[in-house]
């Protein structure tokens, strides 16, 4: 017997944004920006008060 569900099954392709290799980027870049960003203001006293 086979599933009713199975055959109605409609793969959808074609939506592709942002992709996979972009949002992996991000994932991996993003982060490391903003790491980037508090070290490079770390100098400031303003912004990091003891």
């Amino acid at each position: 017997m086979e599933d009713k569900n199975t055959s109605n099954i409609v793969e959808n392709t074609t939506f592709w944004f942002p992709g996979r290799w972009i949002g992996g980027l991000s994932l991996i870049i993003g982060p490391l920006l903003l790491l980037a960003a508090a070290l490079l203001r770390i100098q400031f006293h303003f912004f990091f008060d003891a």
